[in-house]
């Protein structure tokens, strides 16, 4: 690899050095090219290692080995090759290049085009290297956000976060959704293959990193062969179907079934404790609406009253009933204990689904209207020659 560099000024005292880093392999290594000399110069260093391609990270004005003397210095890259092949580094794009995120206090970095090159304008004071950054990933990275933002300020647009590997990186907030597929209502969406280009200048490595391949379920079943014959081996793999199986066969789905059971027979006994109040005493209201009949009181009347007052006992207590369990529900359903705790796992959530209460709300309305038809008939029981 050769840089071909034009050095304006350098500071004084023992040389220093240009160097490349660049990404071979699983590590990151600093290529010294020679020390600094006014000019213009070719600066050039073996990459062994890099037949597949290296990826280049920076450039480095280092100090002489074994010194942290302050060093100062002006040059301008004006191209970099490989071998006789030019490197298309984007030297004169001003959004190329930029100074290390991690600079030590007391450098300064000053880094434009100049003209097809790169003008540098280093002055340190501190202990490390100066590092120019090649700006192959953006300076913010964009993300799409579930839940508040991993920084103090929960509602933060843009914010530090150290995503992979242990150095922050500057993210920015793209969409917010509620919830990300397979990560729940605290998680970040971003795309990996830009990360890890970032992470790696960072220290991180690959090694033990795992995918997920997400497909709808239309997909073809022979997907996960074509991936291992694509060089990525499925370690496992899981449907929809399998996982709903699974978690009827826990103990939630158990006590959701027992307290959709406890429903019903509640139901069943609310319509017999309304059948059996309104059944008890019948001959007495008999007796009394013959006397009533005898007293003048036409019929009509009579059937009105009935229908007025049975639709009034059972209407009201529909009207208590239905939303005392609603009441119920949302407050003991979230309660229901799960048997294991998944952070990626998102809330459970309870909505009422298929015909279960339309379905209780039906037949506590059959009950009522076919009561409300049938009442007056006792009307016709009560003839006067009852009343002795």
């Amino acid at each position: 690899m050769t840089v071909d560099a034009t050095v304006t000024r350098r500071g004084p005292g023992r040389p220093m050095s240009l160097a490349l880093i660049v990404e071979r392999g699983a590590g990151i290594q600093p290529v010294d090219l020679g020390d600094l000399v006014a000019g213009r110069h070719a600066y050039t260093a073996a990459l062994p290692g890099c037949s597949a391609g290296c990826r280049l990270l920076a450039l480095s004005v280092r100090h002489f080995p074994g010194e942290t003397a302050p060093i100062e210095a002006e040059l301008t890259v004006d191209a970099v090759r490989d071998g006789d092949a030019p490197v298309d580094a984007r030297l004169g794009d001003p959004d190329a290049w930029r100074p290390a995120p991690d600079a030590q206090q007391g450098q300064r970095l000053d880094v434009a085009p100049a003209g097809t090159g790169l003008g540098i304008s280093v002055t340190s004071t501190a202990p490390g290297d100066p590092v120019i950054e090649y700006a192959d990933t953006p300076a913010e990275l964009p993300t799409v956000l579930a839940g508040p933002a991993p920084a103090q300020d929960a509602t933060a647009e843009a914010y530090d976060f150290a995503a992979l590997g242990s150095t922050p990186d500057r993210w920015r907030v793209t969409e917010r959704f509620a919830a990300l597929p397979g990560s729940g209502d605290h998680a970040m969406l971003f795309d990996l293959e830009t990360e890890l280009r970032q992470a790696v200048r960072g220290g991180f490595s690959l090694t033990g990193v795992e995918y997920q391949v997400w497909t709808t379920g239309a997909v073809d079943p022979g997907l996960p062969a074509r991936l291992a014959a694509g060089g990525v081996q499925p370690t496992s793999v899981h449907t929809l179907a399998d996982r709903r199986v699974e978690l009827g066969r826990l103990a939630p789905a158990l006590a959701l079934r027992l307290y959709l059971a406890a429903g019903a027979i509640a139901v069943l006994l609310a319509i017999g404790t309304l059948l059996l109040t309104a059944s008890v005493g019948v001959r007495a209201r008999i007796r009394e609406l013959a006397a009533l009949r005898t007293a003048g009181v036409a019929r009509a009347v009579l059937r009105r009253s009935l229908r007025g007052e049975y639709a009034s006992l059972f209407g009201l207590a529909i009207l208590i009933g239905v939303p005392a369990g609603l009441v119920g529900a949302a407050l003991l359903l979230p309660a229901i204990p799960l048997v294991s705790i998944d952070p990626e796992a998102l809330r459970p959530a309870y909505r009422p689904t298929g015909w279960w209460l339309p379905g209780a709300l039906a037949v506590l309305a059959c009950c009522l209207a076919g009561t409300v038809l049938a009442a007056p008939r006792i009307v016709r029981r009560a003839e006067p020659k009852g009343v002795r």
